[in-house]
């Protein structure tokens, strides 16, 4: 009693601006007066210990302006410029009415309220609190709580956005699903995760970052491979890397075989058959047929085709009749396409040995074809060839 004994003199003006004084003490709303409407917190606080209606109207001219100005914001958040205030309020607002839905939703007589104030704007709030968490690292892993208070349309839309354009890091995608989990329906994850590797497969991606290029190129290798990898294209080291989305879980690896396949396809149907008069034609040195190769012999898990097996004995226990066949198919698939890539590279080290053997028979060069010159060279090479073909 004692303690509270000033606070019980004060009329209801001192004690609001006290309890304001308070609490914006530990912040700097109270200084932020060109973001922030003039007595924001005090107004709520008025409202809340007044009316109903009172606090429909706070609610409702406070939101509309947070949203209002959310285009304005994303340009701030661009140029670093959005301030601490304006994250608050969101914040705020969002959660508050998160507790006022859960206060009210068994409450008869709290309906119009209800109707009026928090479906309208509930996921507004949190779609667009969602995306203030994205664009700070230090705060994804709440991304997938916050979505998850979205339908599920627009929560596999923005989910599927954001981790195949911004999640590139192992340890962060590890992160992002294990979240997902957690708070997703079950299978929810499997859907976005489809989505994220096959559109990545198929897209363009324009901005990859160079932390995740300037890692891809191995410096315990020698020249020749170090000199292959800084050629390969970054859209085709984002399409590697997106793999391993699909490579966390055991329950995902059929769906990493389907991903999989794709993309090795890819790689071989961009191969360049058309050969010059002075080339072999047995596309060694495409670029294509190399990263088809090291994303084989890099990326891929070595018990993927049993793990999507097994994976696909699970779906036929689970109902799924058909699925262990279509798992079966993909498997031949991947084999024949591991067994080409394979072949081809046991056939370049027959060519390298046969290259570095002596002639069996003497070339005849001409009579103006000196021994030794570089004439005689490329004649030699024209014959090895010739013979290799």
């Amino acid at each position: 009693l004692a303690c509270t004994e000033d606070i019980s003199r004060m009329d209801d003006g001192s004690f609001l601006r006290t309890l304001e004084q308070k609490y914006t003490g530990r912040g700097s709303l109270s200084n932020d007066d060109d973001n922030l409407e003039a007595g924001l917190w005090r107004r709520g606080m008025c409202a809340f210990l007044s009316s109903t209606n009172d606090v429909k109207l706070f609610l409702e001219e406070t939101i509309q302006y947070v949203l209002g100005n959310a285009n304005i914001d994303d340009e701030e958040e661009q140029n670093g410029s959005f301030l601490y205030g304006k994250e608050v309020v969101l914040r705020f607002l969002l959660h508050l009415i998160l507790l006022l839905d859960s206060l009210t939703s068994d409450h008869e007589s709290f309906s119009a309220f209800r109707e009026s104030v928090i479906v309208p704007y509930h996921n507004d709030l949190t779609y667009l609190y969602l995306r203030r968490l994205m664009m700070q690292k230090p705060l994804w892993p709440f991304t997938c709580l916050y979505a998850s208070l979205l339908p599920n349309e627009i929560m596999i839309d923005t989910c599927v956005d954001f981790w195949m354009n911004d999640i590139y890091d192992d340890n962060d995608r590890r992160m992002i699903l294990n979240k997902a989990r957690e708070y997703f329906a079950e299978g929810l994850d499997l859907i976005i995760l489809r989505r994220v590797v096959r559109s990545s497969i198929v897209a363009s991606h324009h901005h990859p970052p160079m932390e995740l290029l300037n890692n891809f190129v191995r410096a315990n290798v020698g020249i020749d491979q170090r000199s292959f990898e800084k050629k390969i294209g970054k859209e085709d080291i984002m399409k590697m890397h997106t793999i391993r989305w699909l490579c966390f879980h055991d329950e995902h690896y059929a769906d990493a075989l389907v991903c999989v396949n794709m993309l090795i396809r890819q790689f071989l149907l961009d191969v360049k058959t058309d050969t010059n008069d002075d080339e072999i034609g047995d596309w060694s040195g495409d670029i294509k047929l190399r990263t088809a190769k090291l994303f084989k012999s890099r990326f891929l898990p070595p018990d993927l085709i049993q793990k999507a097996r097994n994976c696909g004995a699970l779906q036929v226990a689970n109902g799924d009749v058909n699925f262990s066949d279509e798992v079966h198919d993909y498997s031949n698939e991947h084999e024949a396409l591991v067994s080409f890539l394979d072949a081809h590279s046991a056939y370049e080290v027959w060519k390298d040995l046969i290259m570095t053997l002596p002639e069996s028979v003497d070339y005849q060069y001409g009579m103006n074809v000196p021994q030794g010159s570089l004439e005689s060279e490329i004649a030699a090479k024209i014959e090895k060839r010739n013979f290799i073909q």
